[in-house]
């Protein structure tokens, strides 16, 4: 029996969307290859023969297909992946273990490779003819066990028995979320690289920079590079050995995802500049990513056996040989690094002015949020009532200032309000062998912090508590018509798209709002609202909305997700996908011009010349 995982992005359609599979099937070793038993000991033996560049190579290379943001056609990649690595016999075992099986076929995926990119490190060798090695079938077909026999191992260590339900449906859920973020984190290829680029490029120069001004010199003094160039470096790494398609690669070993190093030196001067010092910090040896990742299951005093941390390919995301060669090892990995890298690069060890470089950041995300929205909701013309407001104002009884909610958008009888979150979760944190420990950090994270203040859900239920008490006044705005609310928490953290965690912020929520009434819809009654339960919008979807509300409103869109899934068990990124709405979804225009920027500095720094080839 193959084992299980949550779809981020993907699943059958059904007439209603609330009843979408969002659960998918990795092929079983077994099912391919009868004779072979799914254990370390053969793990080991397997990894044994096989050479370790090269197979650290073929983890990397089949990443960058199968984690391709871009490229819709998951069967294609997974052919393309089988058509390299299985025989035809091998095929027809993988096509009959699908037949049995209600799910999505997938036999090689994000989460099986970087987990067999460790046991590599920690097993294999460098053997003569490195470089040529998987030009043999069989080398390659030991490669494709070792491959499935990780995901058993995978599936293993990952869902455990976390989702057995002698302790009810809802234990089982709370047990489950951390293996439900893993999941959707081992299948999720994450935000295009290029649009990945053009956010960070957005974030930091345009909305982090006001709130810290010395960003860009702290950058450069630790970096050594400007941060304009830093992002072009990325866009050119990104646009010409990311994204890699089924078609690009069997078509010229060119698209394969590899680059020769001195293609950036013989460019232009100033690329070689920009390139060397780039690599020096970014790209690593096979040793090097050995000596961070070999260290299989050792657990730690906290309980965290490190399996799930791959910090060391975030912090230097691409593979180099002695002899030039090198490849990305992780798509998303360096996607990160663009969005988010460059705040960890200048981050002191100083928790406490981490801490204010970190909160600033939050006010950055906040900003680049409220941006959005007010291009989906421009500001009117005169004497027209605008009906954004960001940073809503009030007063409370006394007269004294507060702030409401970090946006609202008002329709008269029908209000948003979003509270806006830039936070992160560590990897150790997830895979703790106490479930309870990621539930307690979401709960701190996005609910009420340890020193039980209110934070995101805890702040959106606590305004809304007064303002239907009449403790709040908001500012320059009129809510005394409003009836239903719509409470929205918007979060940097894209893997809170992960099933069951909205359900779970949506209980929070419940639970914060003290309600008169909650009705078997899942609704609540306050004083004169209607709320519906709490809404989690990550970022990737607001920008997916910036064009799309041309076509539909947010109420509408909030109103029929709330029909559709009260629960809140499947993400509202997820309804989108699966809903007629999904047919009017459009691209963020402001996300692509942010792109053409980017593009633009990559095209300087190859500008001046030179003989080498991209």
């Amino acid at each position: 029996m193959g084992n299980r995982l949550w779809l981020p992005n993907e699943g059958d359609r059904n007439k209603d969307a609330g009843k979408t599979n969002q659960i998918g099937v990795y092929v079983s070793v077994n099912a391919v290859f009868p004779d072979v038993t799914p254990n370390e000991q053969t793990l080991k033996k397997l990894l044994s023969s096989l050479s370790r560049t090269d197979a650290l190579f073929g983890c990397a290379r089949l990443n960058l297909i199968v984690s391709n943001p871009s490229y819709e056609h998951h069967l294609n990649k997974q052919l393309y992946c089988m058509h390299n690595f299985l025989s035809m016999e091998e095929m027809r075992g993988v096509a009959k273990f699908m037949s049995a099986h209600n799910g999505r076929l997938t036999v090689f995926f994000r989460g099986q490779l970087l987990e067999l990119m460790r046991w590599i490190c920690h097993i294999c060798k460098d053997l003569p003819g490195d470089g040529t090695t998987f030009d043999d079938p069989e080398a390659r077909r030991t490669f494709a066990k070792a491959a499935l026999i990780v995901s058993d191992l995978w599936g293993w260590r990952t869902y455990q028995d976390k989702m057995r339900l002698d302790e009810g449906v809802d234990a089982a859920r709370l047990r489950s979320l951390g293996t439900a973020r893993l999941a959707y984190d081992a299948q999720s290829a994450g935000l295009d690289p290029i649009m990945a680029i053009a956010r960070g490029r957005t974030l930091f120069l345009d909305y982090f920079v006001q709130h810290h001004p010395s960003f860009s010199d702290e950058f450069a003094t630790k970096s050594g590079l400007d941060i304009e160039d830093y992002f072009g470096l990325l866009c050119v790494i990104a646009v010409h050995y990311l994204n890699r398609t089924p078609e690009q690669v069997a078509a010229s070993t060119d698209k394969s995802g590899i680059f020769l190093l001195r293609y950036f030196a013989e460019k232009s001067p100033r690329l070689a500049e920009i390139s060397e010092k780039y690599f020096s910090q970014a790209a690593q040896s096979a040793d090097e990513l050995c000596a961070a990742l070999s260290t299989i299951g050792e657990e730690t005093q906290e309980g965290s056996s490190g399996w799930r941390d791959f910090s060391a390919i975030r912090e230097r995301p691409i593979l180099r040989t002695e002899d030039g060669r090198a490849i990305v090892l992780d798509p998303l990995l360096f996607a990160e690094s663009a969005s988010a890298g460059p705040l960890f690069k200048i981050l002191p060890r100083d928790k406490k002015a981490g801490d204010v470089i970190l909160t600033r950041f939050g006010y950055a995300f906040e900003s680049y949020s409220n941006s959005v929205l007010r291009r989906m909701y421009p500001s009117p013309k005169e004497y027209v009532v605008d009906r954004l407001t960001c940073n809503l104002k009030g007063q409370d009884q006394h007269g004294n200032p507060i702030e409401i909610a970090d946006a609202c958008l008002n329709n008269v009888d029908e209000v948003v309000l979003i509270e806006s979150k830039a936070t992160w979760i560590r990897d150790d944190v997830v895979e703790h062998r106490d479930p309870r420990q990621y539930v307690r950090l979401l709960h701190e994270r996005y609910s009420r912090r340890s020193d039980n203040q209110p934070k995101g859900v805890g702040q959106l239920a606590n305004a809304i508590c007064k303002l239907a008490t009449g403790e709040w006044r908001p500012i320059n705005e009129d809510l005394s018509l409003a009836r239903t609310i719509f409470p929205v928490l918007l979060v940097h953290d894209t893997r809170l798209d992960g099933i069951s965690h909205a359900h779970f912020l949506a209980n929070e929520f419940r639970d914060a709002i003290v309600a008169d009434e909650i009705r078997p819809n899942w609704e609540m009654r306050k004083g004169q609202f209607t709320i519906t339960p709490l809404i989690v919008l990550t970022i990737d979807t607001l920008e997916i909305l910036e064009r799309s509300v041309e076509h539909f409103s947010l109420a509408d869109l909030f109103r029929e997700y709330s029909r559709a899934c009260p629960d809140r068990m499947m993400s509202l990124h997820n309804f989108l996908a699966f809903s007629d709405f999904g047919k009017k979804l459009h691209a963020s225009g402001s996300l692509a011009e942010s792109g053409l920027k980017v593009l633009d500095v990559a095209k300087g720094l190859m500008a001046s010349g030179g003989s080498g080839e991209f």
